[in-house]
């Protein structure tokens, strides 16, 4: 039923496993003789432009996964090799696809995920040469659209913008970066044991590539003279090759 006041209800009889028999006919009846919902529309505003989503992946479909194990080790090679030759001493390691495959959780035959290499690592930075890790992910193309969405949505933008400044910027090869940086300064707080301020800083930085895969580095530190800007950091992850996937694999929608 559907009330002027734009609000609706939905109602469902299944009276087919011993239960009780309902006429279909006093049952609209009963269904249309309820009242609307009365409610606050303060808070409703008009849809704005309509985002075109590429479709993206079944998260239950596997049949990717056996190029993908190759692939993503093929990926974290090249990438392990361009980061040492820029950053002397980088490592990469940790690898893992995303959706993970967890036969204890199956997914919904329904659900619809982003195919993901990722991976961990560290690099030495100035003032701390044992190195600092960070998180690399590649995103394969199909079901995502570059830009910043809003702080921790689920999409259907790539890059996350929380908190601090979160630009974007034309790189070398004709890709774009969209660059997240958090730079927050704590008070002591005693009654939670912190005695001393203390400070957080993360630079998130995401490379879309024309051929649409992207990859995003993310790094965490305490240090305000950080030994490496964000667009130090930048430069870097435009410069990481591209992954190594099947470019012919498309999404298949559910029935």
């Amino acid at each position: 039923v559907v009330y002027p006041n734009g609000s609706g209800l939905r109602a469902a009889w299944d009276g087919c496993d011993g239960g009780l028999a309902v006429d279909a006919g006093r049952f609209a009846e009963a269904v249309a003789a309820m009242p609307e919902t009365d409610f606050d529309t303060a808070n409703l505003h008009a849809v704005g432009e309509v985002v075109d989503v590429p479709p993206g992946w079944l998260a239950s479909d596997d049949s990717w996964r056996p190029w993908a194990e190759d692939g993503l080790q093929s990926t974290a090679e090249d990438a392990g090799a361009v980061l040492d030759g820029l950053v002397p001493g980088a490592i990469v390691f940790d690898t893992y696809l995303v959706p993970a495959l967890d036969p204890v959780d199956p997914v919904d035959e329904d659900e619809v995920s982003l195919r993901q290499y990722g991976m961990n690592g560290e690099m030495p930075v100035e003032g701390n040469p044992a190195g600092v890790p960070f998180e690399l992910m590649y995103t394969l193309p199909g079901g995502w659209v570059p830009g910043f969405g809003d702080a921790d949505s689920d999409g259907p933008y790539l890059s996350d913008c929380r908190r601090g400044d979160c630009t974007e910027a034309e790189v070398a090869g004709g890709g774009t970066a969209y660059v997240a940086q958090t730079r927050v300064e704590h008070d002591a707080d005693p009654e939670m044991g912190i005695d001393e301020p203390w400070f957080e800083g993360e630079y998130e930085i995401t490379v879309v590539d024309p051929d649409g895969w992207a990859v995003m580095m993310r790094i965490s530190f305490q240090d305000p003279d950080f030994g490496l800007t964000a667009e130090e950091l930048t430069a870097i992850v435009a410069a990481l090759p591209a992954p190594v996937y099947d470019a012919d694999a498309e999404p298949v929608l559910a029935e």
